[in-house]
């Protein structure tokens, strides 16, 4: 009889432990399944974030693509106006070279003119003095 409450209480004990386990992988099952559903979730909030910051990046290029080839068409344009700004500047120097080439020959055709009218009138005063010498 002290065998068979002993084994009894074995029984008990194993049952006792058989339970606890059996409680204690139940507990630890639902920890799992939690975690699980914890990783799942921080993976779709990762691949969420990622396609985000995919998108961003995509708009970023987008944005540095189309400001690049603004600034390329502003340069294009830039050099243009320096060229056209260098022909003006080269016409300008052109112009004034032939200003000071027109007032030098202006200058020569008046004192050519002032000397010739002068030499008009004297000649005209001789002969005006020939002519009153001739009728005297």
């Amino acid at each position: 009889q002290r065998k068979v409450a002993q084994l009894q209480t074995q029984l008990e004990k194993k049952k006792s432990d058989h339970s606890n386990a059996k409680a204690e992988l139940t507990k630890m099952k639902a920890k799992e399944s939690e975690m699980d559903l914890k990783a799942e979730n921080d993976a779709r909030l990762h691949e969420s974030m990622l396609a985000e910051k995919d998108t961003q990046i995509f708009a970023i290029q987008r944005d540095l693509n189309n400001k690049t080839q603004a600034m390329k068409a502003k340069e294009a344009e830039l050099e243009k106006l320096r060229e056209k700004l260098e022909e003006t500047e080269s016409e300008i120097v052109s112009l004034e070279a032939m200003s000071k080439v027109v007032g030098a020959e202006k200058e020569k055709q008046q004192a050519l003119f002032e000397s010739t009218l002068s030499d008009h009138f004297a000649k005209h005063g001789d002969l005006q003095g020939e002519h009153d010498n001739v009728r005297a």
